[in-house]
Protein backbone atom coordinates (compact mmCIF):
# COMPACT_ATOMS: atom_id res chain seq x y z
CA UNK A 1 0.00 0.00 0.00
CA UNK A 2 1.29 3.47 -0.86
CA UNK A 3 0.72 6.24 1.70
CA UNK A 4 1.13 10.00 1.48
CA UNK A 5 1.48 11.77 4.82
CA UNK A 6 0.83 15.52 4.77
CA UNK A 7 1.90 17.03 8.10
CA UNK A 8 3.90 20.20 8.83
CA UNK A 9 5.05 19.08 12.28
CA UNK A 10 8.26 17.19 11.52
CA UNK A 11 8.21 15.12 14.73
CA UNK A 12 4.67 13.94 14.03
CA UNK A 13 5.48 13.36 10.37
CA UNK A 14 8.48 11.16 11.17
CA UNK A 15 6.59 9.29 13.91
CA UNK A 16 3.82 8.26 11.52
CA UNK A 17 6.17 7.50 8.63
CA UNK A 18 8.43 5.34 10.81
CA UNK A 19 5.53 3.19 11.97
CA UNK A 20 4.16 2.53 8.48
CA UNK A 21 7.60 1.94 6.94
CA UNK A 22 8.45 -0.59 9.64
CA UNK A 23 5.23 -2.41 8.76
CA UNK A 24 6.36 -2.62 5.13
CA UNK A 25 4.42 0.21 3.50
CA UNK A 26 5.75 2.66 0.93
CA UNK A 27 5.55 6.18 2.40
CA UNK A 28 5.81 9.64 0.85
CA UNK A 29 6.23 12.58 3.27
CA UNK A 30 5.07 16.15 2.62
CA UNK A 31 5.03 19.18 4.90
CA UNK A 32 2.62 21.35 2.89
CA UNK A 33 -0.71 20.82 1.16
CA UNK A 34 0.65 21.78 -2.24
CA UNK A 35 3.47 19.24 -1.96
CA UNK A 36 0.96 16.60 -0.94
CA UNK A 37 -1.31 17.28 -3.91
CA UNK A 38 1.66 17.23 -6.30
CA UNK A 39 2.92 13.95 -4.86
CA UNK A 40 -0.49 12.26 -5.08
CA UNK A 41 -1.04 13.52 -8.63
CA UNK A 42 2.37 12.26 -9.71
CA UNK A 43 2.62 8.91 -7.90
CA UNK A 44 -0.89 8.13 -6.71
CA UNK A 45 -1.80 6.91 -3.21
CA UNK A 46 -4.10 4.42 -1.57
CA UNK A 47 -4.17 6.32 1.71
CA UNK A 48 -3.62 9.98 2.61
CA UNK A 49 -2.99 10.94 6.24
CA UNK A 50 -3.72 14.65 6.27
CA UNK A 51 -3.27 17.32 8.92
CA UNK A 52 -6.00 19.98 8.87
CA UNK A 53 -3.85 22.93 9.97
CA UNK A 54 -1.25 23.17 7.23
CA UNK A 55 0.82 26.31 6.57
CA UNK A 56 -0.39 26.87 3.00
CA UNK A 57 -3.73 25.11 2.37
CA UNK A 58 -6.18 23.85 4.97
CA UNK A 59 -6.40 20.07 5.09
CA UNK A 60 -10.13 20.37 4.41
CA UNK A 61 -9.36 22.01 1.06
CA UNK A 62 -6.72 19.41 0.20
CA UNK A 63 -9.18 16.61 1.00
CA UNK A 64 -11.90 18.25 -1.09
CA UNK A 65 -9.57 18.62 -4.09
CA UNK A 66 -8.55 14.96 -3.86
CA UNK A 67 -12.09 13.63 -3.50
CA UNK A 68 -13.55 15.85 -6.23
CA UNK A 69 -10.89 15.04 -8.83
CA UNK A 70 -10.54 11.24 -9.10
CA UNK A 71 -9.19 11.55 -12.66
CA UNK A 72 -6.23 13.50 -11.25
CA UNK A 73 -5.70 12.05 -7.78
CA UNK A 74 -7.39 8.66 -7.92
CA UNK A 75 -9.60 7.55 -5.03
CA UNK A 76 -7.42 7.32 -1.92
CA UNK A 77 -8.88 6.96 1.54
CA UNK A 78 -8.28 10.08 3.65
CA UNK A 79 -7.70 10.26 7.41
CA UNK A 80 -7.78 13.79 8.83
CA UNK A 81 -5.59 14.73 11.80
CA UNK A 82 -6.63 17.63 14.01
CA UNK A 83 -6.06 19.00 17.52
CA UNK A 84 -9.70 19.91 18.03
CA UNK A 85 -12.75 17.98 16.88
CA UNK A 86 -16.18 19.50 17.33
CA UNK A 87 -19.37 18.08 15.89
CA UNK A 88 -19.19 20.71 13.16
CA UNK A 89 -15.59 19.73 12.32
CA UNK A 90 -16.58 16.09 11.93
CA UNK A 91 -19.61 16.92 9.81
CA UNK A 92 -17.58 19.24 7.58
CA UNK A 93 -14.88 16.64 7.10
CA UNK A 94 -17.27 13.87 6.16
CA UNK A 95 -19.22 16.18 3.86
CA UNK A 96 -16.10 16.84 1.79
CA UNK A 97 -15.23 13.15 1.66
CA UNK A 98 -12.93 12.37 4.61
CA UNK A 99 -13.03 8.70 5.59
CA UNK A 100 -11.92 9.04 9.21
CA UNK A 101 -10.74 11.49 11.88
CA UNK A 102 -7.95 11.09 14.44
CA UNK A 103 -7.57 13.58 17.26
CA UNK A 104 -4.13 14.89 18.28
CA UNK A 105 -2.29 13.86 20.35
CA UNK A 106 -2.86 10.32 19.12
CA UNK A 107 -1.51 6.84 19.61
CA UNK A 108 0.34 5.82 16.44
CA UNK A 109 -0.81 2.22 16.90
CA UNK A 110 -4.43 3.37 16.86
CA UNK A 111 -3.78 5.41 13.70
CA UNK A 112 -2.20 2.37 12.06
CA UNK A 113 -5.16 0.14 12.95
CA UNK A 114 -7.62 2.73 11.64
CA UNK A 115 -5.68 2.84 8.37
CA UNK A 116 -5.74 -0.95 8.05
CA UNK A 117 -9.47 -0.94 8.74
CA UNK A 118 -10.00 1.57 5.91
CA UNK A 119 -7.89 0.05 3.17
CA UNK A 120 -7.38 -3.54 4.26
CA UNK A 121 -4.09 -5.24 5.04
CA UNK A 122 -2.13 -4.62 1.88
CA UNK A 123 1.27 -4.82 3.46
CA UNK A 124 4.05 -5.07 0.92
CA UNK A 125 5.59 -8.51 0.87
CA UNK A 126 8.87 -8.31 2.81
CA UNK A 127 10.64 -9.75 -0.23
CA UNK A 128 9.70 -6.59 -2.13
CA UNK A 129 11.61 -4.38 0.30
CA UNK A 130 15.34 -4.87 0.78
CA UNK A 131 17.33 -2.91 3.34
CA UNK A 132 21.09 -2.46 3.60
CA UNK A 133 22.46 -0.09 6.21
CA UNK A 134 20.70 3.23 5.47
CA UNK A 135 19.59 2.12 1.98
CA UNK A 136 16.04 0.94 1.30
CA UNK A 137 15.23 -0.67 -2.07
CA UNK A 138 11.59 -1.05 -3.14
CA UNK A 139 11.89 -3.74 -5.81
CA UNK A 140 8.42 -3.50 -7.33
CA UNK A 141 8.38 0.28 -7.53
CA UNK A 142 12.05 0.49 -8.62
CA UNK A 143 12.68 3.12 -5.94
CA UNK A 144 15.81 3.59 -3.84
CA UNK A 145 16.05 5.73 -0.72
CA UNK A 146 19.17 6.68 1.24
CA UNK A 147 18.55 8.29 4.63
CA UNK A 148 14.90 8.59 3.56
CA UNK A 149 15.82 10.62 0.46
CA UNK A 150 14.83 9.15 -2.90
CA UNK A 151 17.78 8.64 -5.28
CA UNK A 152 17.15 8.63 -9.02
CA UNK A 153 18.84 5.67 -10.72
CA UNK A 154 18.82 4.35 -14.25
CA UNK A 155 17.44 0.85 -14.83
CA UNK A 156 20.89 -0.75 -14.87
CA UNK A 157 22.13 1.26 -11.88
CA UNK A 158 19.10 0.01 -9.93
CA UNK A 159 19.68 -3.59 -11.01
CA UNK A 160 23.39 -3.38 -10.19
CA UNK A 161 22.72 -1.99 -6.70
CA UNK A 162 20.09 -4.66 -6.07
CA UNK A 163 22.48 -7.40 -7.21
CA UNK A 164 25.19 -6.22 -4.81
CA UNK A 165 22.80 -6.01 -1.86
CA UNK A 166 21.25 -9.42 -2.50
CA UNK A 167 24.76 -10.91 -2.66
CA UNK A 168 26.32 -8.95 0.19
CA UNK A 169 29.30 -10.70 1.76
CA UNK A 170 30.03 -12.65 -1.42
CA UNK A 171 32.97 -11.91 -3.72
CA UNK A 172 31.56 -11.35 -7.23
CA UNK A 173 33.71 -11.31 -10.34
CA UNK A 174 33.11 -8.64 -12.97
CA UNK A 175 32.17 -11.35 -15.46
CA UNK A 176 29.54 -12.78 -13.13
CA UNK A 177 28.10 -9.37 -12.29
CA UNK A 178 27.91 -8.37 -15.93
CA UNK A 179 26.31 -11.64 -16.97
CA UNK A 180 23.63 -11.41 -14.26
CA UNK A 181 22.83 -7.71 -14.66
CA UNK A 182 23.32 -7.24 -18.41
CA UNK A 183 22.54 -10.86 -19.42
CA UNK A 184 25.61 -10.94 -21.61
CA UNK A 185 29.27 -11.92 -21.56
CA UNK A 186 31.75 -9.18 -20.69
CA UNK A 187 34.19 -8.17 -23.39
CA UNK A 188 37.56 -6.92 -22.13
CA UNK A 189 37.10 -3.67 -24.07
CA UNK A 190 33.61 -3.06 -22.73
CA UNK A 191 33.60 -0.25 -20.17
CA UNK A 192 29.84 -0.31 -19.57
CA UNK A 193 30.15 -1.97 -16.17
CA UNK A 194 32.89 0.38 -14.95
CA UNK A 195 30.96 3.47 -16.01
CA UNK A 196 27.74 2.24 -14.44
CA UNK A 197 29.49 1.34 -11.17
CA UNK A 198 31.23 4.72 -11.05
CA UNK A 199 27.91 6.57 -11.43
CA UNK A 200 26.25 4.34 -8.86
CA UNK A 201 28.96 4.97 -6.23
CA UNK A 202 28.56 8.72 -6.72
CA UNK A 203 24.80 8.51 -6.22
CA UNK A 204 24.75 5.96 -3.37
CA UNK A 205 27.10 7.29 -0.71
CA UNK A 206 27.24 4.13 1.50
CA UNK A 207 28.77 2.14 -1.38
CA UNK A 208 31.98 4.15 -1.20
CA UNK A 209 32.93 2.71 2.18
CA UNK A 210 31.25 -0.69 1.96
CA UNK A 211 31.92 -1.97 -1.56
CA UNK A 212 35.35 -3.58 -1.66
CA UNK A 213 37.35 -4.02 -4.86
CA UNK A 214 39.31 -7.19 -4.21
CA UNK A 215 42.24 -7.23 -6.62
CA UNK A 216 42.13 -10.09 -9.11
CA UNK A 217 38.86 -11.43 -7.73
CA UNK A 218 36.06 -8.87 -8.04
CA UNK A 219 33.78 -6.92 -5.71
CA UNK A 220 32.25 -7.61 -2.32
CA UNK A 221 29.66 -5.61 -0.44
CA UNK A 222 30.54 -5.81 3.25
Amino acid sequence: MSIVIVEDDIVTLELIADKFEKEGFFVEKCDTGKKGLNKIEKNGAELVILDINLPDILGYDVCEKIKNNPAIYGLPKVILLTQKISDNDVIKGFEIGADDYVRKPFNVEELFLRAIRLVGDRTVNSKDIIKYRNIIVYKNKKIVKVNDKEIKLTKKEFELLLYFIINKGIVLSKDKIYFNVWQDYLDSNNKTFDMCLSRLKKKIEPLKDNLENIKGMGYKLK
